[in-house]
């Protein structure tokens, strides 16, 4: 499996990285770009968001690399089963976020901090349920996110 975006990237299996992160890309990633040439990956299998640079360079944006559930900062933050991921561009690159699915529930990563939040579902527990945010349940198999132009998150 080669994932390549810039021409200058290209992925398989185990990368090690300059910035000291290594990577498993074999199975269960997901991935969104910042239409500058760096891509956002979500791994199952590591627990974590990567940001992988049109160069190559990986790095980890969020993820202990424990399968845990906790809000947080940039690694100190943990993971279930991250999946589906866009990135959502701000007014400023400060202001970009990602979100993407973990188990059961939405959460996002602030590309200012870093910051891990969980916005939507319970991330423990399955369940069919209309509401507000963290009253929402989701089902077994969550699909994907959508970002639209006016600024609306679809699951």
């Amino acid at each position: 499996q080669v994932i390549s975006t810039t021409g200058l990237l290209g992925l398989l299996g185990t990368l090690p990285s300059p910035a000291g992160a290594s990577v498993d890309y074999k199975t269960n990633i997901f991935i969104d770009n910042d239409g500058q040439g760096t891509l956002y990956v979500s791994n199952t299998n590591s627990f974590k968001i990567q940001k992988v640079t049109a160069l190559g360079v990986v790095s980890d944006v969020a993820g202990s690399g424990a399968n845990a559930l906790q809000d947080g900062f940039g690694t100190v933050a943990s993971l279930l089963r991250p999946g589906p991921i866009v990135y959502v561009a701000g007014s400023t690159p400060s202001t970009s976020n990602l979100y993407f699915i973990d188990q059961f529930c939405v959460r996002s990563v602030s590309l200012f901090n870093a910051q891990v939040s969980t916005l939507a579902g319970d991330c423990n527990n399955a369940g069919y349920r209309d509401g507000h945010a963290l009253d929402a349940r989701f089902g077994i198999s969550v699909g994907n996110l959508a970002y639209d132009d006016v600024g609306l998150l679809y699951i």
